[in-house]
């Protein structure tokens, strides 16, 4: 019922916001999405109805019922889960399937749950910790990328996306900084991340076999990160491939159920800071990921459909290895044919 609540004020929005009736308006003249995103919100403020989507508590069910609810959710779900079910390889297979992307994992009672839930997200603290020359480029991906012509390429390709991240507004930005004075990479996230500040704290790295990576070489488990979020009372979102896999201990923060693209982060974080903006009052952290969760999924798809446009512009003759977020970096910089059989991954 609210879901469909939801969308026919997704159509009402949309026309309160078209010069032309609906099934008659050019394409060029649709109105702007976000702009649309904000009088829906308003609309379901306005009627004391939650912006994020419904909260699904998969912890408690049983296995018949968790089945029916993950195959039924939408990527704009929270879903809640713990330790005990993503120690069931066959759940977190299912969930790996779903299309939510952020997942909220919390081992500890409701009452902690909707205190997390609640928190504002007030102005993002977003930490980029990816590299940024080709030495932090092979240090965080490995030896492999010591070959100049792939080095270069993640070099530009990271370029761009701290770029993109640089134009985000209403965020507080942080740059993980080389320099021995302000310590180790992995002690500055962690520093960050335990700092006496409210406001949603979001970590942007590569995670690899349950590690965050940087370009220093130092690194932290996303475990250790968890905790000190959880020590701080901060709501934090890790924006990293597959934390779903990453041993815990404890938590206080969203984790992610696939790989992820710097291209699909960046676009995703854009807007759902812009539409959390709209949100009256203050987004919580609930509405954060919700919204998050939503569009990550929205630029994966968009994603899957250029790369299926690219491989047939390019025929079948030339087969290119894309392996965990190097497909936009790829995409940009294909590779010649004497370079065909070499592998490409800037996954997170």
């Amino acid at each position: 019922m609210r879901q469909n609540l939801r969308k026919a004020l997704a159509v009402f929005s949309a026309a309160l916001l078209s010069t032309v009736p609906l099934w008659s308006a050019p394409q060029s003249q649709a109105p702007d999405p976000d702009k649309v995103a904000c009088v829906q919100m308003g609309l379901l403020n306005a009627l004391q109805i939650s912006v994020h989507g419904d909260v699904v508590d998969l912890r408690k069910l049983g296995a018949s019922t968790r089945e029916e609810r993950l195959a039924a959710l939408k990527p704009s779900d929270l879903v809640v889960v713990d330790d005990a079910l993503l120690s069931d390889a066959l759940a977190r297979n299912k969930l790996r399937e779903s299309p939510t992307t952020l997942l909220v994992s919390s081992d500890g009672e409701a009452g902690t749950l909707a205190t997390l839930l609640s928190m504002p997200v007030g102005m993002p603290e977003v930490f980029v910790a990816i590299p940024q020359d080709a030495v932090g480029v092979e240090k965080v991906f490995g030896p492999a990328y010591r070959d100049s012509g792939l080095n270069g390429r993640t070099v530009q390709y990271m370029s761009s996306i701290t770029k993109s991240l640089q134009e985000i507004g209403g965020i507080t930005r942080i740059q993980a900084q080389s320099e021995p004075s302000h310590g180790t990479i992995a002690q500055q996230v962690l520093r960050q991340a335990g700092a006496d500040n409210k406001t949603l704290f979001v970590a942007i790295a590569h995670h690899e076999r349950g590690r965050l990576h940087f370009a220093d070489e130092s690194s932290l488990t996303v475990a250790e990160l968890h905790t000190a979020l959880a020590a701080a009372r901060r709501p934090g979102v890790v924006l990293a491939c597959n934390t779903i896999d990453a041993p815990m201990e404890a938590r206080f923060a969203a984790i992610t159920t696939r790989e992820l693209e710097f291209t699909e982060i960046s676009a995703a974080l854009k807007i759902a800071v812009k539409r959390a903006q709209c949100v009256r009052g203050g987004a919580t952290y609930a509405d954060f990921v919700s919204i998050m969760s939503e569009q990550l999924q929205q630029q994966a798809e968009r994603a899957h459909r250029q790369a299926r446009l690219y491989l047939t512009v390019i025929g079948p003759t030339l087969a290119v290895a894309v392996v965990g977020g190097a497909a936009a970096a790829v995409m940009q910089n294909p590779p010649k044919q004497d370079d065909k059989k070499k592998k490409a991954g800037t996954g997170k």
